[in-house]
């Protein structure tokens, strides 16, 4: 069981020396918070049901200790700080402060998380016992270590047990907390990113060719609000889908040469358009070492040291174009990769053979769609959710429908229309949609029709709406 006993390593996802690259203690820290119809935490203690979520995500940077020329190669991007480092076999406690965006923090009552953690760079000199380890995640809102150890102020903290071998030492973590908070929104940051210039060669794969990215995944959810809190990306809270990508990509990236520190970029093509109709609103990447090798008696480094998502495959003009041209407009994961060791005896170099990522992209899907479907008895009244349709004398009756949508449509916009009785009350079943506001009028209720209660279900391009019946018998 998870303890988070150890002396802690205090990281913040702010904090940089100059807001240079090399000062950073988090690579690419990002926080998106969405609106969802229902949210819980299940496991292992069930929690009240919430509407916001928030996901953290990025790379966790530790310290490093220039000039003292032993063990294994150092992450030289890395703040030169011995208190932050882990090495020497002391086994610490990560405290990761996530960054509540400036308010009260206590007013934000945590009501559950879930998280991990992958390591992202490793130094590993294999003369002697080696290895590194992240054994743990666990995210909370506290201003204590859960030993209880102070922690500089409360906060949603992400708390990771992390070790590196005498000879060893771990430079970097990839992270992701999803966290439930009971109030409905949070403020917004005024932290500036910083940006992470591209280094070394660029690589391209595909998640669409099974030799380049294993078992890739991509899910499209809808949300009824969502933007990118950390960093601020401006605009409201407009995005309506939260799209999921993972994978594990085979890099078999290799430094240089014997002992040369070695840089490049991977770019994912994750095979999502990005139509005018979708605009970005905000991304949080998680990426991590996924297989790595090595050669006996020599030490090496292994590093995925940020990773995020972009619709420009040359990131605004900083990357080289593939050939044939990479089509912009679509989302591409970047994600940057070291290596470094020496030669065995056949010439083999130490490597990344893998690494595992996780995306999650906030996006407004500007296409028209299905706003609600309102009823009425038919030329009586206006139209509602609901409405009384009344059977007398044995005669048929009829009701109208309204639909209402977002937006002017596009040429050939359909909506399908579904009753829960359709043996007595008639709808659809598709009906092509040429201005914001149709109506359909005298739609068919059979006199046979029971006394009952019928909806009416309008399915759109993503969104279902419904309407409802009561009908009733007089005479």
């Amino acid at each position: 069981m998870a303890e988070f006993s150890n002396p802690q390593v205090v990281l913040d996802v702010t904090r940089n020396i100059q807001h240079q690259n090399a000062g950073a203690l988090a690579a690419f820290p990002r926080a998106l918070q969405i609106s969802v119809s229902d949210a819980q935490q299940v496991f292992p203690n069930p929690g009240p049901t919430v509407k916001t979520v928030v996901i953290f995500a990025g790379t966790a940077r530790f310290g490093q200790d220039i000039g003292e020329g032993e063990g294994p190669p150092e992450d030289l991007e890395n703040v030169n700080d011995e208190r932050l480092e882990v090495d020497e076999g002391n086994p610490l406690t990560l405290c990761l402060e996530l960054r509540v965006p400036p308010q009260q923090p206590g007013s934000n009552s945590s009501a559950g998380a879930a998280s991990f953690s992958a390591l992202g760079s490793v130094g590993l000199d294999t003369t002697d016992v080696f290895g590194a380890v992240t054994s743990d995640a666990l995210t909370a809102l506290t201003a204590n270590q859960p030993n209880g150890n102070g922690l500089p102020q409360e906060d949603l903290w992400l708390f990771s047990d992390v070790f590196a071998e005498k000879n060893c030492n771990l430079n970097r973590l990839g992270y992701q907390a999803t966290v439930l908070l009971q109030n409905q929104s949070l403020g917004t940051s005024s932290f500036t990113e910083i940006m992470i210039p591209h280094q070394g060669n660029v690589f391209d794969l595909d998640v669409s060719v099974p030799a380049q990215v294993v078992s890739p995944g991509a899910l499209d959810v809808g949300v009824a609000d969502g933007l990118q809190l950390f960093p601020f990306a401006g605009g409201g809270n407009d995005a309506n889908r939260l799209l999921i990508f993972t994978g594990t990509a085979l890099c078999n990236f290799v430094p240089a040469g014997e002992n040369i520190l070695t840089a490049a970029v991977f770019r994912v093509r994750l095979r999502f358009p990005m139509p005018s109709t979708l605009l970005l609103k905000g991304s949080a990447t998680a990426a991590g070492l996924a297989s790595i090798h090595s050669n006996e008696h020599q030490p090496a480094l292994f590093g995925v040291n940020a990773a995020r998502i972009v619709t420009d495959p040359t990131d605004g003009g900083t990357l080289v174009q593939s050939l044939p041209p990479l089509p912009s407009g679509e989302l591409y994961l970047l994600a940057e990769l070291r290596a470094a060791g020496a030669e065995d005896d056949a010439g083999n170099l130490a490597g990344v053979s893998r690494f595992t990522y996780q995306a999650n992209v906030l996006v407004q899907d500007t296409t028209p769609d299905l706003d609600s479907i309102l009823v009425r008895p038919a030329g009586v009244g206006s139209f509602a959710h609901d409405a009384i349709i009344t059977l007398s004398g044995g005669a048929d009756a009829q009701y109208d429908i309204q639909l209402n949508l977002t937006g002017p449509p596009p040429p050939n916009f359909t909506i399908s229309l579904e009753s829960s009785d359709p043996q007595h009350v008639f709808a659809g079943p598709l009906v092509v949609v040429t201005s914001q506001q149709s109506e359909i009028l005298n739609n068919l209720v059979l006199s046979s029709t029971p006394t009952e209660s019928v909806t009416v279900t309008a399915t759109g391009k993503r969104r279902i709406r419904t309407a409802t019946l009561q009908i009733q018998h007089v005479g």
